[in-house]
């Protein structure tokens, strides 16, 4: 009887034993956790296979990092072989690489958002038409070597922007993020989500201006 345990999950079962003699071939527990906010994608994972693979998971969450500006430096700074090129101040548009490769707007990367292409060119040198507001990505999952080819042939591999989910627990929640800076910078970010019954629901309103750009984000 296979099971699995997801995360904060607790799970009772209730094994009733037969006459016959029950013998186990195997028993197997896997377990991984990452530290500072950095982990590795489950070995399997829906049509994936990502055991003995190179592959990196960045956490939002769990990082102490400047969302408000997508710095990318504070972003992948933990991530090995990640190289990063800060030409973009407004973080409009990162410029991350894997070992060796041009960080240029990104462009060795076949560059995702919740499994979506978000480049013009996937089969040539792209650059992503944006970088999703780091205030509402969960996670960016960086996959790299010989799994990275079903993805594309870009020569880093796979960076995939995973957004976050509606909250289950709660009908209505509402999350407001406002920025000041330097340069008359203002950044404001507002979230609403929850969940009715079977359905779910997740809108977001971004704004990011200042005397060297403006920006807006509605989802």
């Amino acid at each position: 009887m296979p099971f699995s345990i997801t995360e904060a999950e607790t799970k009772i079962l209730n094994i009733v034993m037969t006459e016959e003699p029950l013998w186990l071939d195997s028993f197997e527990l896997l377990s991984s956790r990452g530290i500072l906010g950095q982990e590795k994608l489950a070995e399997v994972e829906d049509f994936r296979i990502n055991a003995g693979k190179k592959n990196e998971v960045i956490r939002i969450r769990d990082i102490d990092a400047n969302l408000a500006m997508n710095n990318s430096r504070q972003i992948f700074g933990r991530t090995p072989g990640i190289s990063i090129w800060e030409n973009d101040g407004s973080g409009i548009q990162l410029g991350v690489a894997s070992r060796g490769l041009s960080p240029n707007r990104s462009w060795e990367f076949n560059v995702r958002m919740n499994g979506y292409d978000i480049t013009p060119d996937p089969m040539g040198y792209p650059e992503a038409y944006f970088t999703p507001p780091m205030e509402v990505v969960e996670k960016i999952e960086i996959i790299r070597g010989a799994s990275s080819l079903q993805f594309g042939p870009q020569f880093g591999g796979l960076m995939n922007f995973v957004l976050r989910k509606p909250d289950q627990s709660t009908r209505f929640t509402v999350e407001t993020i406002n920025t000041l800076g330097n340069n008359g910078l203002f950044s404001t970010f507002n979230y609403i989500g929850g969940t009715e019954g079977k359905f779910s629901y997740t809108a977001y309103y971004q704004k990011k201006s200042g005397k060297w750009l403006e920006r807006k984000w509605l989802f």
